[in-house]
């Protein structure tokens, strides 16, 4: 589906409305479901879209996301493995993510070491349908409050100069890298 956003933070509530979506509705439509399934999927998630847009509902807060992983069986947040769990950084540290609870899953070893410093956005190829729900929460929360930090929400480009993508949403902690 291709969306051009207005600026960052609608960006941003696009993704929040898929996630939103999905957790109402179920799985996110492939090619393989039915016209019915897809027609209610997409009208939940534009209803969804202008709600947040209005500020009528709110993206769920971190808490949400911690109380999901603190709830959740002590299981890798990307492929369920019980094995060897080691705690994640969502955004990278490297790439200027907290080092905070906020940011943390649990991951298996294999999985944290695929991941390493990649952006969660890129190692899924863009598909964030498939990112796993309680990692594409914490992600999307945290840029979300670094570019309400930065004052860039607003931002019709991001970075300043550059086409408004999911891919460069990330940039909004590597710039306190480079300060």
């Amino acid at each position: 589906m291709g969306y051009q956003a207005q600026n960052v933070q609608d960006l941003i509530f696009f993704e929040y409305a898929k996630l939103i979506t999905v957790s109402r509705v179920g799985k996110y439509p492939t090619k393989e479901s039915s016209k019915e399934y897809r027609k209610h999927f997409w009208g939940v998630f534009w209803a969804t879209k202008r709600k947040l847009n209005a500020e009528a509902i709110q993206p769920s807060g971190l808490i949400r996301e911690n109380k999901m992983l603190v709830d959740s069986e002590r299981t890798c947040a990307y492929c369920g493995s019980d094995q060897k769990l080691q705690w994640e950084h969502v955004i990278p540290l490297s790439r200027g993510g907290p080092d905070s609870i906020d940011n943390l899953v649990l991951a298996c070893q294999p999985c944290n070491l695929k991941k390493g410093k990649k952006d969660i956005y890129l190692m899924y190829r863009g598909h964030t349908h498939e990112i796993p729900r309680v990692v594409w929460g914490k992600y999307l929360k945290l840029i979300f409050d670094a570019h309400a930090a930065a004052g860039t929400l607003k931002n019709p480009e991001y970075p300043t100069g550059c086409t408004l993508s999911r891919s460069t949403l990330i940039q909004v902690f590597e710039a306190n890298i480079r300060k």
